[in-house]
């Protein structure tokens, strides 16, 4: 129905949602890249991004809203419904369809 979709999906297509996901693995990644200059038993502080309490509550706000905006495009969806046979029926179809059903009646009588 959106373009793109705003849920995720299994297949990894273009929806928001994997679009920011993508978009904080990307941060992730930057972390898991910086070595470390201590000599501790991790190379990289992907540990301590995971662990740290901020990053935890942002992404839990950037879930929370999501699934807001989700919830809230579906209320926004459900008053077109109605309308729905327009976006999943073939229109050339049901034009024809209609023109078969609809003739005119004078169309059988060109002269008259």
């Amino acid at each position: 129905m959106f373009e793109p979709d705003i849920e995720e999906n299994s297949s990894g297509g273009l929806t928001v949602r994997n679009v920011l996901k993508g978009w904080i693995n990307d941060f992730f990644f930057i972390a898991k890249m910086i070595t470390r200059l201590d000599t501790t038993q991790q190379s990289d502080f992907l540990l301590e991004i995971r662990s740290c309490f901020e990053v935890r509550e942002c992404l839990a706000l950037i879930n929370a809203n999501l699934d807001k905006v989700e919830t809230e495009c579906a209320d926004f969806k459900k008053q077109f419904d109605v309308y729905s046979y327009l976006w999943q029926q073939n229109p050339q179809q049901q034009f024809e369809k209609f023109l078969d059903e609809n003739e005119p009646k004078d169309a059988g009588n060109p002269g008259e």
